[in-house]
């Protein structure tokens, strides 16, 4: 029986805001948004979008890497090698979550296409 966690639509709705706020900003403020404060931003649409899904299939990632939300969603979705190669392109730019082996890079404006792209393709597929 499935049980859905309580909410799930609520991060869904965040997802998409999120997202909206990272094409808006790489479109018209990039006096103010960086490339890292895109990737940042489209990376919580990303967790939300993907918390929101899980959520409804009442799961929840074991952490909040992006391939750690990729083995939470094939869980319930099957293989999604597309996202394997955009996630793995994403958590590039960053491995906070290790004590021994902390790394972080900054995107540029040539890798904000990409990376936004990887945000639509994720709303898509929640859709």
């Amino acid at each position: 029986m499935l049980v859905r966690i309580t909410d799930w639509h609520k991060y869904l709705g965040e997802g998409e805001k999120y997202l909206e706020l990272a094409r808006g900003a790489a479109a018209k403020r990039r006096e103010i948004f960086t490339p890292v404060i895109i990737y940042n931003v489209t990376a919580m649409a990303i967790e939300k979008y993907l918390m929101g899904l899980l959520m409804y299939h009442g799961t929840l990632a074991e952490n909040h890497t992006m391939l750690d939300l990729l083995d939470a969603v094939e869980r319930v979705a099957g293989p999604q090698p597309q996202f394997a190669e955009d996630f793995r392109y994403l958590d590039s730019f960053q491995d906070i979550c290790s004590l021994e082996n902390y790394r972080r890079s900054e995107p540029t404006w040539e890798d904000i296409p990409r990376i936004l792209a990887c945000g639509v393709q994720v709303s898509d597929f929640v859709s």
